[in-house]
């Protein structure tokens, strides 16, 4: 089961994810969608704190020490989105990692319980210690997933909303922000299908190497019995050594990917923010075309937001 949680060959791994923590959350369906609910609740409040804080920085800019009491308000605005977006997110959060705890419990109980009533021809074909890596993987994989989920529902939201937000600022912002994204997007799924594929040769050696391990110390007896215990030990290096070979790659992939994609979303907001200024400069004078720093700020901010998913 760990397996689905990404396959490079086809889309919407996610939405299988989901599919799959609906399936196995049948009683806690009510509590998982009040969750969710909470969740996009607070993520969609944070939205409003680059446009407020904005305010506040345009009143002192064009008012000074006039327009404090103004700024002031706007400035405890902000305090008041981020106190009621922790109101939403902490009850949130903990319904969901309840909801993983009980699913955890239940898909456990269930795949344990599959295992047992398969054929004895079937587990003298399938080594137990294989057999409880996978189950372990799965259950962890799929709960793991459930209790942290809600980093999607972050990650949806904070970036639908500043693309919004930037189109709602100047839709020419609003288009250079999705072409750019899309195009950061396209080089995250290319280094990840490779990363994948990694994983699951990892996973198949780590298997291999738990197999072995679960052998030796079963054995042990035998072993000693029969002076392998520097042939067993050299087996289970090699079987440990063939973990770490796409393990390495893999790191290197990963580093590669986040610098690829920090730079890229680096250059994509300051991108933005030169072009939000270039055409209010060249505006017409008739369309008010003042540079103000809160405005900068605002679309520097949803482009980092975006960015940031």
């Amino acid at each position: 089961m760990s397996e689905h949680q990404a396959d490079p060959g086809t889309s919407g791994g996610v939405l299988r994810l989901y599919g799959a923590l609906w399936r196995h959350t049948a009683g806690d369906r009510g509590t998982l969608l009040g969750a969710l609910l909470l969740l996009v609740g607070a993520q969609s409040m944070l939205l409003a704190l680059p446009y407020v804080s904005a305010r506040a920085l345009n009143t002192l800019q064009l008012r000074g020490t006039a327009g404090l009491a103004d700024a002031g308000l706007w400035l405890a605005a902000a305090l008041a989105v981020t106190a009621g977006s922790w109101l939403l997110h902490g009850p949130g959060r903990i319904l969901e990692r309840n909801v993983a705890l009980r699913l955890r419990e239940r898909l456990s109980t269930g795949l344990v319980d599959r295992a047992l009533r398969l054929p004895l021809g079937w587990h003298e074909a399938h080594h137990s210690g294989a057999t409880a890596h996978r189950i372990q993987q799965s259950t962890h994989a799929l709960a793991g997933f459930a209790q942290t989920q809600f980093i999607y529902i972050s990650s949806f939201v904070r970036l639908v909303g500043p693309l919004a937000a930037l189109w709602w600022i100047d839709p020419a912002v609003g288009g250079a922000a999705l072409g750019g994204f899309v195009a950061i997007c396209a080089s995250v799924i290319g280094f990840d299908r490779a990363m994948i594929r990694l994983a699951r040769l990892e996973n198949d050696a780590e298997r291999r190497y738990a197999a072995a391990l679960v052998d030796s110390l079963g054995n042990a007896t035998s072993v000693l019995a029969l002076r392998q215990g520097r042939a067993v030990v050299g087996l289970l290096g090699r079987r440990l050594a063939a973990v770490f070979v796409p393990m390495r790659r893999s790191i290197v992939l990963n580093e590669l990917k986040w610098c690829t994609v920090d730079t890229a979303s680096r250059a994509l907001t300051c991108g933005l923010v030169a072009l939000y200024a270039w055409r209010v400069a060249h505006a017409p004078a008739a369309a008010g075309g003042a540079l103000l720093i809160g405005s900068i700020y605002m679309v520097w901010e949803y482009a980092a937001q975006a960015g940031g998913v």
